[in-house]
């Protein structure tokens, strides 16, 4: 799941940047959706990834470009607590993180293939996300 500011989902460079981005992950075969930050409670905007149920690594701290900052820390307990904190921010049917990508993709393509961006549309759109 793409957890992503409201204001950058609005930029067009950004917004072509991350649809890139997501058709290479679909060729690797990964299922992904969209999420607006704003619209996240706190604990479910953290990054972390759950390997099959048995430990969790949690991006405590982004690093920077250099490698010199940044912290991640590794639980190999409470490992359902996360899949829950994930299951509920995906959500579920028509709310589901891979449907807000969809509308996304389906209000942000053809804009960007026809070099037509319109940032309030695009505005607008993500506020129905």
């Amino acid at each position: 799941m793409f957890i992503v500011h409201r204001d950058d989902l609005a930029r067009e460079s950004f917004a072509r940047d991350l649809l890139t981005l997501i058709s290479q992950h679909r060729q690797g075969g990964v299922t992904c959706g969209l999420a607006v930050r704003e619209a996240l409670r706190p604990e479910q905007a953290v990054d972390y990834i759950v390997f099959a149920a048995a430990a969790v690594l949690v991006e405590e701290e982004q690093g920077d470009a250099d490698y010199t900052r940044g912290r991640s820390s590794v639980h190999f307990k409470n490992i359902t607590r996360w899949q829950e904190r994930f299951e509920a921010a995906w959500g579920h049917g028509a709310d589901a993180a891979p449907m807000a990508l969809q509308n996304y993709e389906i209000l942000a393509r053809p804009m960007l293939d026809g070099s037509t961006w319109d940032t309030d549309r695009i505005k607008q759109g993500i506020d129905s996300l």
